[in-house]
């Protein structure tokens, strides 16, 4: 988000942008910080963090392990024809307040998103399917199970 003049051909006596950076694993708040000040080499532009929640990404997942097979698995059971991989979340998720209960936080959501869904994603008329929902309870039933040694067949 940028500010500036208030017309397109007026400079501006100050300017703001505020970025909302994604971190990549392996780097720090602290170290985006010091590539933008870096980047940006001007003593007259501050580049500060904002109030509000900000936090360092949360730790990888290891994808080899048991857990991870376990989710893979169960998802499978419940979304036959899905491709279970790992991926990297881009957003802030719950996950970096468990970070600290676990070796392994998974971000998954036994969604199934039809093309029109997903400009709504954070948006407007941001919603659930009404036939999504038994699937989706459906799933962590069996996770739940699953993790608990009982049988995940649906």
């Amino acid at each position: 988000m940028f500010e500036g003049g208030p017309k397109e051909n007026v400079l501006p006596a100050k300017a703001r942008a505020v970025v909302n950076f994604r971190i990549l694993p392996g780097e720090t708040r602290d170290s985006v910080l010091a590539h933008v000040r870096n980047t940006v080499d001007d003593p007259q532009v501050e580049a500060r963090f904002l109030g509000g929640i900000w936090s360092n990404p949360s730790p990888v997942s290891d994808t080899s392990g048991e857990a991870f097979g376990l989710l893979a698995r169960v998802a499978k059971t419940t979304f036959p024809s899905a491709l279970v991989i790992p991926s990297m979340v881009l957003g802030a998720t719950d996950a970096r307040h468990y970070a600290h209960l676990s070796n392994g936080t998974f971000r998954f959501v036994p969604n199934v998103l039809r093309p029109e869904d997903t400009h709504r994603i954070h948006g407007t008329n941001e919603r659930q399917s009404v036939e999504g929902v038994p699937r989706a309870v459906g799933f962590y039933v069996h996770l739940l199970q699953a993790f608990c040694g009982a049988p995940t067949t649906p």
